[in-house]
């Protein structure tokens, strides 16, 4: 991967959502004669020892590199000490959205070199928000003089998940709030428990996802957790970041002391585009609750392959076609809702059909089963 992406947006999530959700202070937004002053600090090995060891800036790092204006500097001064000099590596491109609101940076990961950006880094924002004075600078983690918020960033991959009629989300595939307990994140997200609610709302994950079949999905988690808990599931539109459904609350009134799986029901997501989406996953339980989730399953209930399995016959239903498949020869139709007959074979093993979006009645027989199946094709 050549390009390390810094999205400051993260920023505006942290800032325009956490007040959004509790209502308790209005959108803020990036002041748009400062935006491209934004400094990113980077720590690339999590030594101290190396770039600049500052005696008020995050003082237990040592920063490696500056992102400042449309520029990447490197720390040319004396490794481990306060002196600020820096030498110019090369531009970046940086862009602010039309509403002040979103900021993003893109830098060449290959052009940081001795130190080399490691899997795991530190990373600050220093940033200016709207109508304050240009004085009043708002550090990102806090820069305090301990630095206990300090957190060092990993790079992992991440995949979209493909939802045609089963998917499976797993912690490792999640992006997650940066402060979250992350330690075990290939194995589990941790929703830990803070000692706050304020702390404890900031909690969030979720998954990008790529709904191919929008349908009707039950649902199941793999988690443990200390007291009852109260899920919430939202779908972000990955192009506007706008939540686009949010689906009703999922009221767990018993702890899960050991992981298990739990099925509250299913999401409906018939009137949702096919398209690239963020599922998002925030726990409202009482902030001492202490959550684990290992993953989240979606199985297509309304018309796909769960509604068909069986020892005797499968279906499967793929962009449209559909494929039913037994251990017995059967007689396999399949009308419109007006009466006109689609398909129609007989005394075969398995048989793949493509059909037009639409609901229609699909009709197996054979010496000993019948059924009837409606199918929804979108």
């Amino acid at each position: 991967m050549k390009i390390l992406f810094i999205i400051i947006t993260l920023l505006s999530f942290f800032y325009n959502h956490l007040y959004a959700e509790t209502n308790t202070q209005a959108v803020q937004k990036f002041d748009p004669e400062s935006w491209y002053m934004i400094d990113v600090y980077l720590d690339a090995d999590e030594h101290a020892s190396t770039g600049m060891k500052s005696d008020w800036l995050y003082t237990a790092s040592g920063i490696d590199y500056l992102a400042q204006s449309t520029f990447i500097y490197k720390h040319s001064g004396i490794q481990g000490s306060n002196q600020w000099s820096w030498t110019d590596l090369s531009s970046i491109n940086r862009m602010c959205s039309f509403d002040s609101i979103f900021v993003e940076g893109l830098i060449m990961k290959n052009g940081l070199s001795n130190p080399s950006l490691q899997d795991r880094f530190g990373i600050a924002f220093p940033y200016y928000l709207h109508n304050t004075p240009s004085t009043d600078i708002i550090y990102f983690p806090e820069n305090n003089d301990a630095y206990q918020q300090k957190k060092m960033f990993n790079i992992k991959p991440r995949q979209i998940i493909e939802l045609n009629s089963y998917a499976e989300l797993h912690a490792k595939d999640a992006y997650y709030y940066p402060f979250m307990n992350d330690q075990d994140i290939d194995s589990y997200l941790d929703f830990e428990a803070t000692d706050n609610a304020e702390s404890k709302n900031r909690q969030w994950a979720s998954w990008a996802i790529q709904i191919n079949n929008p349908d009707i999905y039950s649902l199941s988690l793999t988690m443990q957790h200390t007291e009852p808990t109260t899920l919430n599931i939202t779908l972000i539109d990955m192009a506007t970041n706008n939540t686009i459904k949010n689906f009703a609350d999922i009221v767990i009134h018993t702890a899960h002391p050991q992981f298990t799986e739990i099925t509250p029901g299913s999401i409906n997501l018939q009137d949702i585009p096919a398209g690239k989406y963020m599922l998002k996953l925030k726990d409202y339980a009482a902030f001492t609750n202490s959550l684990k989730v290992e993953k989240i399953a979606l199985n297509q209930s309304s018309s796909g392959t769960n509604s068909l399995n069986n020892e005797t016959f499968n279906m499967v239903q793929n962009a449209g076609t559909i494929t039913v498949s037994g251990h017995t020869l059967f007689n396999f139709n399949i009308y419109s809702l007006d009466g006109r007959t689609e398909v129609s074979v007989c005394n075969v093993l398995k048989h793949s059909h493509k059909l037009n979006p639409g609901v229609y009645l699909l009709y197996i027989n054979s010496s000993n089963k019948n059924i009837v199946r409606k199918i929804v094709v979108h």
